[in-house]
């Protein structure tokens, strides 16, 4: 075949642009993300007889108190999910499972469905918080509920909530079913508790308590150990290696390998996961500017290899950016990957991940608001968290303040004259993280993250 040189050009154009169109865009940073990798003992045997004492205790005394709903009910309990997450949490999902329940009753481990994702005597299941497990924790992002109707039973509150290598007491909800099994909810957030007490009847769905990290705990999670109306340990999921129940005691039994994406989320800089217990440094941010980088993270539970993250990155007009396929080659229990990009145009963005048939998107704005002019370093903003107030240091000249919520929303404008401090009230705001941005007079501009609880 002779190829003219007018049909080389085209061919050769041709070629150059396909080769643009199929690169992938560089993933920047990423990976597997452990957690309680020592697989610390939720509870001791000697914890464990303490609170079955303290069980038979309180419902003797709710007998003689006429108080106590004696199990007559003869139908099984059936489980719905014991986590949930909040109506502020700006994420798909927040919780992963470390740790099922441990089958072998030597030193060895097998969990129901005949895997090793347990440890030697391991009770209960571990369902954690992800992403940003610390802050989901600050900001009570994730929520135990009941997993079936029932009457507490036992409450205990006001212990250390914030264990990086496991000591102490936990804090827990422990809850009796109509059929006499009992439900143990274990290391929740202190005071997070719900205010029923010791006899109270609580709902299947019931709010019972925040995900925390109180007790023999490595981070926050929650551990939910079940037993039967005779005391047996019960594992609550089925499979082929299961040795505890002959049935699943679940409404709905979830996927062993339950693969979903967690968040689609966009930041002004990589997260920092950073040391125990100290809280991460998600920044999350919703706005940018023409001039900003914006980092997009995609947050993943039960990562599979051999598959693949499509992505989508589309403009205010709806016409796409940029697209592209990243491979998955490893076996993680979670993963985060992110990517950077430079937007071209003002108006609301759209960040676009799927994964195994699942699409989320995430909205993000561009406009003249940046959360890296920087220029008022030198200005005291405090405390941060805040609970009812913020003050601002004096600014020597009359400034601007406004407030925007994570979805980009204006939630508060104030005009400060003067060089005093400013108290700024919050305390009417629902918990959550802000932009606080402060410009003066002569145009100096600083913006910062704010957390509200």
């Amino acid at each position: 075949m002779i190829i003219t040189r007018k049909r080389f050009v085209v061919l050769f154009l041709f070629i150059s642009i396909c080769s643009i169109a199929q690169e992938k865009k560089e993933m920047k940073r990423g990976g597997e993300v452990l957690f309680n990798p020592k697989t610390n003992s939720c509870l001791s045997d000697s914890d464990r007889a303490a609170i079955v004492n303290r069980l038979t205790s309180n419902i003797t005394q709710l007998r003689v108190e006429n108080k106590y709903r004696v199990p007559t009910s003869k139908a099984a309990t059936s489980f719905g999910w014991p986590v949930q997450k909040s109506v502020d949490a700006p994420y798909n999902e927040t919780w992963a499972i470390s740790y099922y329940i441990d089958h072998d009753t030597t030193f060895g481990i097998i969990d129901y469905n005949c895997g090793n994702k347990a440890y030697n005597g391991h009770k209960g299941v571990d369902i954690y918080t992800w992403p940003f497990w610390w802050e989901q924790m600050e900001l009570n992002h994730t929520e135990i509920v009941a997993a079936e109707a029932g009457q507490i039973i036992y409450k205990q509150d006001q212990n250390f909530d914030k264990n990086c290598s496991g000591s102490g007491q936990w804090n827990a909800v422990y809850v009796q079913h109509a059929d006499g099994s009992t439900a143990w909810y274990g290391h929740m957030k202190k005071e997070s508790l719900t205010t029923k007490e010791v006899g109270d009847m609580v709902s299947k769905g019931e709010f019972l308590g925040i995900i925390g990290s109180s007790g023999n705990s490595n981070g926050p999670h929650l551990h939910f150990e079940v037993y039967d109306s005779g005391g047996r340990l019960i594992d609550p999921y089925f499979g082929g290696c299961s040795s505890l129940n002959a049935v699943s005691w679940w409404d709905n039994q979830k996927a062993y390998r339950d693969s979903n994406i967690n968040a689609v989320l966009t930041h002004s800089d990589y997260p920092d996961f950073n040391t125990c217990p100290e809280i991460e440094s998600s920044n999350l941010q919703n706005n940018f500017s023409l001039t900003d980088t914006v980092i997009l993270g995609v947050y993943l539970r039960e990562q599979l290899p051999g598959t693949t993250i499509d992505l989508e990155i589309i403009r205010p007009d709806n016409t796409i950016k940029d697209s592209w396929t990243f491979d998955l080659v490893d076996d993680y229990t979670i993963s985060y990957w992110t990517w950077t990009d430079i937007p071209d145009m003002i108006g609301e963005w759209t960040w676009k991940a799927t994964y195994l048939g699942q699409t989320i998107t995430h909205n993000y704005s561009v406009s003249t608001l940046s959360v890296g002019d920087f220029n008022l370093d030198s200005v005291a903003v405090y405390p941060n968290p805040a609970n009812h107030t913020i003050t601002i240091q004096p600014i020597n000249e009359d400034y601007d303040i406004k407030l925007y919520d994570i979805s980009g929303r204006e939630v508060l404008r104030k005009h400060h004259t003067g060089a005093m401090s400013h108290q700024l009230d919050v305390s009417y705001l629902s918990d959550g993280v802000y932009v606080l941005s402060i410009k003066t007079i002569s145009g100096k501009k600083r913006n910062l993250k704010i957390v509200k609880h």
